[in-house]
């Protein structure tokens, strides 16, 4: 009885091997995926933020004036 158990054991133990290396590999590609669209997005130069006029309102609505610097 105790060859089956081993025997069991020794394949479980493949296939959890089997499966973290499935999982490595799966993580690499989609990391190289990740970097490489990252790279073809990425523009050359930042633009800075600059709010529109409506993006900063009051409770009535009323846009009010930001005195706005983007080197802070």
């Amino acid at each position: 009885m105790e060859a089956v158990a081993t025997k069991r054991q020794q394949t479980m133990a493949k296939r959890d091997r089997e499966f973290a290396v499935l999982e490595k590999r799966t993580k690499k590609r989609l990391r190289k995926e990740a970097a490489r669209a990252e790279q073809s997005d990425e523009p050359t130069v930042q633009e800075p933020y600059v709010p529109d006029a409506d993006s900063v309102r009051d409770a009535q609505g009323r846009v009010i004036p930001v005195d706005f610097d983007p080197k802070l």
